[in-house]
């Protein structure tokens, strides 16, 4: 049984670096905040 937590252990270590990526797909849903700027900045051409 803790041969199977270890190799789990084990696995979890090996997928961090290939999770690296995913942690760069979640900054994108946020940079679709920044395209409602473009919106908000010919609001600021009438003002």
């Amino acid at each position: 049984m803790t041969s199977l937590l270890l190799l789990f252990l084990v696995s979890c270590s090996n997928t961090q670096p290939p999770a690296g990526p995913p942690p760069i797909v979640s900054p994108a849903p946020v940079a679709v905040t920044p395209t409602t700027e473009p919106p908000v900045a010919t609001g600021v051409t009438d003002g």
